[in-house]
C-alpha cells in the first residue's frame, strides 16, 4: 500500500516513489501525484547512500555525480524524467477521500505543516482533517494545535497509525475527537480510485458522541 510512503516525504523523484510504493506506483502517480516545474538538484544513490549532485550538460546528457569524500562510485546517467520531482496533489487526494468516505468537501489550512481540513462528516458537520507527518514529535505537535484551536470533536486522518501514541490519544480523547489511519480505511484500486474497506457509517462509528 502507498500510504506509508507519504510519511517519508510528500515529494521525491520517481525512483524513490517507485521504491517505496512498489507495484502500485504508476496507479498512485496518475491518481495523486503532480510534477513540480523545477527538476531535482540531487539524486539518491542506491550504492553509496548519498545524494548525488545532478549536472545537466544538455537535455540528453544528464549525470548525477557522487559527492562522497572519498569518491565512492561512478556517475549515474539520467534522463529528464528521472530528475522530475513528483509531489502529492492534495486537492486530488482530498476529493478522492471525500468521495470514498461520504464527506462534504471543505478545504481549510492549519499552521501545522501538511495539515488540512478536507471535508466534514454527517449532518453535524464534524471537521475531517488530514495530517501527514514524518515522526511522532511532529505528529504530536499537529494534534496539539488542532485540539487547542478547534475545541470540539473532529475526525483526524493520517496515512498510518505509526506516529499515533498514547500522548496523542489522550489529547484527542479530551477533545472528543477520533483518529483513523488511511491504510485501515481505504484501498487504492487498480483504476486509481479509493474504496472504503467498510461503509463510512461503520468506519466512523467509534467517534465519541
Amino acid at each position: 500500500m502507498p500510504w506509508s510512503s507519504l510519511e517519508s516525504s510528500t515529494s521525491a523523484v520517481p525512483a524513490v516513489w517507485r521504491r517505496r510504493i512498489g507495484a502500485q506506483f504508476e496507479v498512485f502517480r496518475t491518481a495523486f501525484l503532480q510534477s513540480r516545474p523545477e527538476p531535482a538538484r540531487f539524486f539518491p544513490c542506491q550504492k553509496c547512500g548519498c545524494a548525488h549532485e545532478v549536472i545537466v550538460h544538455a537535455p540528453e546528457d544528464i549525470v548525477a555525480v557522487c559527492a562522497c569524500e572519498p569518491w565512492n562510485c561512478g556517475n549515474l546517467k539520467l534522463t529528464s524524467a528521472d530528475i522530475q520531482i513528483l509531489e502529492l496533489n492534495w486537492p486530488k487526494l482530498a476529493r478522492a477521500l471525500c468521495k470514498a468516505l461520504g464527506l462534504a468537501a471543505r478545504s481549510v489550512d492549519f499552521t501545522a505543516p501538511n495539515t488540512r481540513q478536507i471535508g466534514s462528516w454527517s449532518a453535524d458537520g464534524v471537521a475531517v482533517i488530514l495530517t501527514i507527518q514524518r515522526d511522532k514529535r511532529d505528529f504530536w505537535a499537529a494534534v496539539a494545535e488542532l485540539t487547542a484551536r478547534l475545541r470540539q470533536k473532529f475526525i483526524l486522518l493520517a496515512p498510518t497509525s505509526d506516529n499515533f501514541d498514547a500522548a496523542c490519544q489522550d489529547l484527542l480523547a479530551h477533545a472528543g475527537a477520533g483518529f483513523f489511519a488511511l491504510d485501515s480505511l481505504v484501498l487504492l484500486t487498480e483504476h486509481g480510485a479509493l474504496q472504503p474497506r467498510r461503509p463510512p457509517g461503520e468506519l466512523f462509528r467509534p467517534l465519541p458522541a
